[in-house]
């Protein structure tokens, strides 16, 4: 693979560039882009199906002029491209009559984010990096003969970040992380499930490749022969990882100060320091969490990125808001904003996390005589202005001592109705998506559809 980009040209001379561009125009600029190397093997069943590597260049670039603002975007980062680049974000500011003019960030101090990247990741071989995939399959086989593991993936991700602006602010940074999967089946007379696991990891040796075989293997075993559920309401345990992540997500996307601002959230301005959900719940925004993938020093606009808390026990304490929504609402300035590959900027979280309680997975289990275990949602099923939910679902049905695992079945309700009634958070903890951490948590009484 060959040398990044950026240790070819500089930012400097992308700065010096635009800013030569903007001049001419008497016109305020930002930018934003990244450098990425990818590498991917797989395998299907126990054969090597590809290995690849790749590399993506992106720029997306804002003019602001009065109380306008132009976006482009460009994957060539020549001076031609990026003066072409330039000259459409001018046009788009020209004959749009879009009033969403943020700030510019100044004088900003960043983080330092060596921690963030490995300099020996770059050390291993891409027949090094098939090994490791080998060993998830043969971590998935090695479990039962009823197993057949349908794909093993290693990917890793190489990046540096780079950002500028008429302010004569500059940054710039380097990051890797890598993820490992495994999508495993089984298969026992007329009954098949399937699974999947996952680890993620900024360093190939905090990851336990034949473990994530394993994983899957275990779960798909444990989902053999499901039954469909009697259709009334059950206390519901949310597992962590998959389904307590699905729900923090959406309720995340509630709390999009974009969202809000165009009435596209059921939440509202004046939710804000109101105890609007459960005492037992709190989330976190952190842009600086190592396991988390969404973490960076700087935001889509180049203000230093800060950990913000979205709810502390129970109270709506902040949203996610850019420099433009921040004014609009007239609100904190969470520093949120984050660019779209297609060229557009928007509102997003950067890691989320949910606090763990204090009682083990064990006992929210046997709080109830009979509990539904959701570890995994699927499907579409939200309603942003309104909160509710139906979401396909598989899990478990404990009773007795007994536990049954589930297929075929909707969880519904309303999202603020849910975490309002969380009554216990469990003391575990699993990454979803590389950018969710969170606890399982119980809540009492959720309308659960089957037979």
């Amino acid at each position: 693979m060959t040398k990044f980009f950026m240790e070819q040209v500089k930012t400097h001379q992308i700065y010096e560039w635009i800013k030569s561009f903007a001049q001419k125009d008497s016109v305020d600029f930002d930018f934003h882009g990244f450098c990425l190397e990818q590498s991917k093997v797989l395998f299907e069943k126990q054969d090597l199906k590809n290995c690849t590597c790749s590399e993506l260049k992106h720029l997306n670039l804002r003019v602001l002029k009065g109380d306008r603002a132009g976006t482009s975007y460009t994957k060539d980062f020549s001076k031609k491209s990026l003066e072409d680049c330039y000259q459409r974000a001018v046009d788009s500011l020209n004959f749009s009559d879009k009033k969403e003019r943020g700030f510019l960030s100044k004088n900003e101090s960043y983080k330092d984010f060596s921690p963030f990247y490995d300099e020996g990741f770059k050390n291993l071989t891409i027949e090094d990096k098939i090994k490791k995939a080998e060993e998830i399959t043969k971590g998935s086989l090695g479990i039962d003969k009823r197993i057949q593991p349908v794909y093993s993936s290693v990917k890793d991700f190489n990046t540096e970040n780079f950002f500028g602006n008429s302010e004569g602010s500059q940054s710039f940074y380097k990051a890797n992380y890598i993820m490992a999967s495994c999508y495993s089946l089984a298969i026992q007379e007329n009954s098949r499930s399937e699974s999947d696991s996952e680890s993620f990891a900024r360093n190939y040796d905090n990851i336990d490749f034949k473990k994530v075989g394993q994983e899957a293997a275990l779960k798909a075993l444990n989902k053999l022969n499901a039954i469909v559920p009697e259709t009334k309401r059950y206390p519901v345990i949310f597992k962590a990882g998959p389904a307590a992540g699905e729900l923090l997500l959406f309720l995340a996307n509630l709390m999009n100060g974009k969202a809000v601002f165009e009435g596209a959230s059921c939440l509202k301005k004046d939710s804000l320091s109101n105890r609007l959900f459960s005492k037992e719940f709190s989330l976190y925004d952190d842009p600086f969490s190592l396991w988390g993938f969404g973490s960076s020093p700087f935001d889509g606009e180049g203000f230093a990125s800060e950990k913000t808390t979205l709810v502390e026990k129970g109270v709506l304490e902040n949203y996610l808001t850019d420099s433009f929504f921040s004014k609009a609402l007239k609100i904190p300035h969470t520093r949120k904003a984050f660019w779209n590959e297609g060229g557009s900027l928007n509102i997003s979280t950067t890691n989320l996390l949910m606090p763990e309680g204090k009682t083990s997975f064990e006992y929210l289990v046997k709080e109830f005589p009979k509990v539904i275990i959701i570890d995994s949602l699927k499907g579409a099923g939200y309603n942003p202005t309104s909160g509710d939910f139906s979401k396909e679902a598989i899990g478990f049905l404990c009773e007795g001592g007994e536990k049954t695992p589930l297929h075929q079945f909707t969880v519904s309700g309303n999202i603020k109705d849910l975490f309002s009634n969380i009554l216990k958070v469990g003391a575990d903890n699993e990454i979803y998506a590389g950018r969710v951490k969170t606890p399982s948590f119980l809540v009492p009484d959720l309308m659960i559809a089957g037979k």
